[in-house]
């Protein structure tokens, strides 16, 4: 494991502890025992898992106002202030734990608004793919494609 690797889980794992006693969020997986993903391409990686999870609530920004439908769904995430509560932002570049949308996939208590998706959860890969994409500052392609 990568020194980075080790030091994103120990100020997770401060920072969601820390935030559960202020009343933040709580009920989080852990996805530790997940290998990290280091390569992205939003388009074929991140994009299907809205494709397959989420886009069926989250069309044309009909539920909480965020639409993440191809193409762009991107933009309605990176650094947008969420519409359930603007004090959060729904992609932090570097900073998933700041993230809302990784607290909403990770916890059942994120914070603002409740667990997604609806009705069920996403795996701890599809967790991780996310936390390591936002971590490494949400690219749209770095150097190749994990298929996983």
């Amino acid at each position: 494991m990568h020194s980075c690797t080790r030091t994103s889980f120990a100020a997770m794992a401060m920072a969601m502890g820390s935030a559960a006693l202020a009343g933040g969020p709580s009920g989080c997986d852990s996805i530790a025992g997940v290998e990290p993903f280091t390569q992205f391409n939003y388009g074929f990686t991140i994009q299907a898992v809205w494709n397959n999870n989420c886009d069926v609530c989250h069309i044309g920004g009909s539920a909480a106002g965020l639409s993440l439908e191809a193409p762009r769904s991107e933009l309605n995430l990176i650094d947008v202030p969420s519409v359930v509560d603007p004090s959060f932002t729904r992609v932090v570049p570097g900073d998933a734990v700041a993230s809302l949308l990784f607290l909403k996939i990770n916890c059942d208590d994120p914070g603002a608004g409740v667990r997604m998706p609806m009705g069920g959860t996403l795996s701890a890969v599809q967790q991780r793919l996310i936390f390591d994409w936002i971590e490494n500052g949400a690219p749209m392609m770095s150097n190749g494609f994990e298929d996983r």
